[in-house]
């Protein structure tokens, strides 16, 4: 679409994996990728930076970053005057507290704090940022971590013999394990995400799907879009 961007990365495998991939779809001249650290680097010493831009997308980062308002502010100095700063992040919708699983997949994932929508929407206005929209579709994400996760836990064999078991172990017990403690809301019956999600189910166990999946777990984390 003729769009210009500048995509940043703190860990030099991901930079060189973004790199990578704009090669391959061949977007080396639309895209610069920069290893950075948007809480704390210049941001105004960006390629691009000196015009300004007129939209900042932030997918599934900003959780990790424990200083939102250095983080923020960082990121309306780059901004044009009515630039557009678009999140999709983790938040808290329940402050209800959290069971062990949850508190595990919290520090699995790398979040570093627990924001409730109040508490993300003072950080914005403190860095000067209006908000326009804030939605939690954390039903829409516990489908897609559940398909997710049921896909992955049908290829155990597939992958074990391709990859071995620890590589397993890995990769399953946070995509077909902690990441559905995360995100359980299917608003489905349990017989109904038994027949939808079969190998999850056993992954989990039944009494932990039913346990999380039919409200014995109230769903504390939400996908948030600002």
């Amino acid at each position: 679409f003729g769009a210009e961007g500048v995509a940043i990365y703190p860990l030099e495998r991901y930079t060189q994996l973004q790199q990578r991939i704009d090669q391959l779809c061949g977007l080396e001249e639309q895209i610069t990728v920069v290893q950075a650290d948007a809480a704390t680097d210049d941001l105004a010493r960006l390629p691009r930076a000196a015009e300004g831009f007129d939209a900042i997308y932030a997918i599934l980062s900003f959780l990790h970053i424990a200083d939102k308002d250095a983080l923020l502010a960082n990121c309306r100095k780059v901004l044009k005057p009515g630039g557009r700063l678009y999140i999709e992040d983790w938040a808290i919708q329940d402050t209800t507290p959290f069971t062990p699983e949850e508190a595990e997949a919290e520090q699995r994932v790398g979040m570093t704090s627990r924001l409730t929508q109040a508490e993300y929407q003072a950080h914005l206005h403190q860095a000067g940022f209006a908000v326009s929209d804030f939605q939690f579709r954390s039903q829409q994400w516990s489908r897609f971590v559940w398909d997710r996760g049921n896909a992955l836990a049908s290829r155990e064999a597939e992958l074990k013999a391709a990859y071995g078991e620890d590589w397993w172990q890995a990769w399953s017990s946070w995509g077909a394990q902690y990441a559905l403690y995360a995100f359980h809301d299917l608003n489905m019956p349990l017989d109904a995400v038994k027949a939808t999600y079969p190998h999850a189910v056993a992954q989990l166990g039944e009494a932990q799907t039913e346990r999380f999946t039919q409200g014995g777990v109230r769903q504390k984390f939400g996908g948030a879009y600002i």
